[in-house]
């Protein structure tokens, strides 16, 4: 599980926002709309899709089989 400032930190150093939203959070960059609301497993899949152009799921594979 990820912890909300861990997040924000992390975020902040590329230079997106991330606040909560009712139930879930929002995240945005300067002159950007903020996201839909969402869980923050799914704010940090779509900052990390943007920061990299879209390689979390590539990530992730590389990730797991550097695993075992």
């Amino acid at each position: 599980m990820f912890k909300v400032n861990e997040i924000k930190s992390w975020a902040g150093k590329y230079g997106v926002s991330v606040k909560k939203q009712g139930e879930g959070y929002v995240w945005f960059s300067e002159g950007k709309e903020p996201s839909a609301s969402c869980s923050i497993e799914d704010v940090v899949e779509q900052i990390f899709n943007h920061i990299t152009g879209d390689k979390y799921k590539q990530h992730q594979k590389d990730y797991k089989s550097n695993e075992s």
